[in-house]
């Protein structure tokens, strides 16, 4: 008998519970640095260099710190969407929302932060979580991936007539993507 998943336009599973953040940290009010992460991949345990801002299996994230956790790790909200595997045995790519994380980036050098606007009063960052907690996923096979969601996100952020992020042009002139 074939397993079927039902899956809504956000690519979660029906029946299946997303990741836990860290619950008990509150949003700051004051205006925070916001930033795309960019996470080379990974082959065998090993992150492999990355060669370009392009290469295509490389993670994107958007992200702010909003303080440390006991431990020193830095508290940030991320907003991603995660490759999965379904029970079918199907790639498949999940929005499952803004989480909180506790993140150390000294353990990540590899990474690279690229910021996105200076600073973001708490209610931009608001309208940026909800229209990256609202904006769907589509499946993965056709090329697009978690690059392409972040470029969506960031363009509906950028069209909106609240604000205008000063370094959106060179962000998509830096990773050789048209206007």
């Amino acid at each position: 008998m074939a397993i079927r998943v039902c899956v809504d336009k956000f690519g979660r599973p029906s029946g299946r519970t997303g990741p836990v953040g860290l619950l008990s940290y509150k949003e700051p009010t004051h205006p925070l640095l916001v930033k795309l992460i960019i996470c080379p991949p990974h082959t065998d345990g090993h992150t492999r260099p990355l060669n370009t801002q392009l290469n295509r299996s490389a993670h994107w994230m958007l992200a702010w710190d909003i303080g440390f956790t006991g431990s020193g790790n830095v508290a940030q909200r991320r907003f991603q969407i995660i490759p999965e595997e379904l029970p079918t045995g199907e790639d498949h790519l999940t929005n499952w929302g803004g989480l909180i994380v506790a993140d150390n980036p000294e353990d990540h050098p590899e990474r690279i932060y690229i910021s996105i606007k200076d600073k973001m009063t708490f209610s931009q960052r608001q309208v940026l979580g909800e229209i990256a907690d609202g904006m769907p996923v589509r499946r993965p096979g056709n090329g697009w991936n978690g690059q392409d969601w972040c470029l969506e996100v960031l363009a509906e952020v950028q069209s909106g007539e609240s604000w205008k992020m000063k370094n959106f042009a060179a962000l998509l002139s830096w990773l050789y993507l048209p206007l």
